[in-house]
């Protein structure tokens, strides 16, 4: 009866983890941190900045005046899309561009 009592406590303590969150491995049900790196032309927000594995994480950017968003990126690579799922600690960040400067009219 040792296994079973032993397994009990393996699945417990699993389950246990997964409720309250707070386990260091992710994939025992902890969670995975984002940190947004301020870039230069604009500023990047994310909400949430932590979550579990798959959680979907949505940025947000503002451009400074005379810049256009242009993408983001997650750990530097750029990430196809506005959106991301959490597989691991990342660091999300974004480029802005000089805007085109607008045609003066005579």
């Amino acid at each position: 009866m040792k296994t079973s009592t032993t397994a009990f406590r393996v699945a417990l303590g699993i389950a246990l983890c997964a409720a309250l969150v707070s386990c260091s491995n992710p994939e025992e049900g902890g969670v995975y941190t984002v940190t947004i790196s301020q870039p230069s032309g604009g500023a990047i927000s994310a909400i949430p900045t932590s979550g579990p594995a798959g959680a979907v994480i949505t940025p947000s950017n503002s451009p400074a005046s005379g810049y256009t968003f242009s993408h983001y990126t997650m750990d530097g690579v750029e990430n196809e899309g506005d959106a991301f799922t959490l597989n691991k600690d990342v660091t999300v960040s974004g480029v802005f561009t000089l805007a085109e400067p607008s045609a003066s009219s005579p």
